[in-house]
């Protein structure tokens, strides 16, 4: 429960504030993300990079979910909570390595970073999708 504390506190402290155009709940962010990669599978085949930095860093960014709603996640996962976190650490790192290759015009490597982030993704659906769609946000 320790480690738990300083991630939960960087959760919410790194997560930036609500805008107008912010996500009600965690499906419509999930949505979000998936019509990102959807788009990029696109752009990847055409080669276009400018559009795949563009989504790449749209994903590697991506909304965090309302706060009421985070609270809900916690504390549905509770110690799972860090392996849902790491996946998502994990979406950010690969996707940040889709926008560095796409600045280098490295289709081999936006394919690779994109197949990393579609794991991530795939990992923490597997593990934790019906838990959170559980929750009914």
């Amino acid at each position: 429960m320790k480690t738990l504390i300083p991630t939960l506190i960087l959760f919410f402290v790194l997560s930036p504030a609500m805008a107008s155009d912010d996500p009600k709940n965690m499906k419509e962010v999930m949505q979000r993300i998936s019509n990102d990669m959807s788009k990029l599978v696109n752009h990847i085949m055409k080669d276009e990079y400018d559009e795949i930095l563009v989504l790449a860093e749209k994903v590697a960014n991506h909304d965090e979910p309302p706060v009421s709603h985070r609270l809900r996640i916690i504390a549905e996962l509770g110690l799972d909570f860090t392996d849902f976190k790491k996946n998502d650490d994990e979406v950010h790192i690969n996707a940040v390595a889709m926008k560095k290759a796409a600045t280098n015009k490295d289709t081999t490597a936006i394919i690779d970073s994109y197949g990393k982030v579609m794991q991530s993704c795939n990992n923490c659906h597997k593990k934790y999708r019906t838990r959170i769609q559980e929750l009914k946000f």
